[in-house]
């Protein structure tokens, strides 16, 4: 409330949050969905990290699965990631100056409908 509204000529959706949404969150939802994709391969034993240490690799759950549903596997945790970060990034883009802890967790309602009617689509 300490700034003046926008202009009604000023667009909702202007070049800046769009950049910002689809540069910056975006190559960060984009790296988190491939890592989330290749660690599938990782716990299956289909690619070798010779840079990560063993008894690093050695905490990781080991996958015992056929290609076809390896494959699957991944493809729905690159999914799965691609929901949870758009989620995210739709938190990140309700402002521009202020933290998103600032505006309040609960001040958009139909925003957390959305959400909710997003995973309820997802997981059943």
């Amino acid at each position: 409330m300490r700034r003046p509204p926008r202009r009604r000529t000023q667009p909702l959706l202007d070049r800046h949050l769009f950049q910002r949404a689809f540069t910056w969150l975006g190559l960060i939802e984009a790296v988190l969905c491939y890592t989330g994709f290749f660690m599938v391969y990782v716990m299956a034993g289909e690619i070798d990290l010779a840079f990560v240490p063993p008894s690093l690799l050695a905490l990781l759950p080991e996958l015992s699965l056929d290609q076809e549903s390896l494959y699957l596997l991944a493809v729905t945790t690159f999914h799965a990631g691609v929901v949870m970060s758009q989620v995210g990034n739709a938190f990140a883009c309700r402002t521009e100056k202020a933290r998103g802890r600032h505006l309040g967790w609960l001040s958009n309602r139909s925003y957390y409908w959305a959400c909710s009617s997003r995973f309820r689509l997802f997981w059943f």
